[in-house]
């Protein structure tokens, strides 16, 4: 995935293939947001999006495992704040049920990309923006 935007319409996570991690192929925009929707709130999907990931949480298909698309919500220059959705992506879909905040402690979190550790935990990490003015 590469977290970018379509102007006039919103941020998006433009969707690549590959079979040898050399060569790849655009497949698509995996999800577009709507830049016109909640503009200056803090659900506000952004023009841009940036540091897309995406993971599924649980594998049992039959217990309905929940697939999230995380990325940071970027306007003109300025980032707005992480926001993530929960849905499922299937095949080179990825069809939304719910737009979460990741984080409310006032826009300083960052760029978060999430790996698994040696013991199965999804671990999230990014940026850390400095709050304080220069003075302080």
């Amino acid at each position: 995935l590469v977290g970018s935007g379509i102007r006039g319409v919103g941020g998006t996570a433009f969707l690549y293939e590959s079979d040898d991690l050399r060569s790849w192929r655009y497949v698509g925009p995996l999800l577009t947001g709507d830049a016109s929707q909640n503009q200056g709130e803090l659900d506000w999907t952004g023009t841009m999006w940036e540091c897309v990931d995406l993971f599924r949480l649980g594998e049992d298909e039959e217990a309905g495992s929940t697939d999230v698309l995380v990325f940071s919500a970027w306007d003109e220059g300025t980032t707005h704040h992480p926001l993530y959705w929960t849905g499922r992506y299937q095949g080179d879909t990825f069809t939304p049920t719910v737009l979460h905040r990741l984080d409310y402690g006032g826009r300083y979190f960052y760029a978060p990309q999430s790996t698994r550790d040696e013991h199965g935990r999804r671990i999230m990490f990014g940026w850390l923006q400095e709050g304080r003015t220069d003075e302080a």
